[in-house]
């Protein structure tokens, strides 16, 4: 849907109609576990310069 990352959500209503919902507003995240002795300002730096590239498209985070 326009670029946009969507979320399938199947189930069936309470008279057993199967449905599926389409959710467009869910924007995608992942979680970064540091290490137990990491600082945290030291992982929101390396984390602000990462740099992921998916299909010719290079991703850039951000802090």
């Amino acid at each position: 849907m326009n670029d946009k990352a969507v979320i399938h959500v199947y189930g069936r209503t309470t008279d057993g109609a199967q449905i599926c919902v389409q959710n467009s507003l869910f924007e995608p995240y992942f979680l970064v576990l540091p290490k137990k002795d990491s600082e945290p300002i030291e992982v929101i730096q390396e984390l602000a310069t990462t740099r992921v590239t998916q299909e010719g498209q290079e991703l850039v985070g951000k802090a």
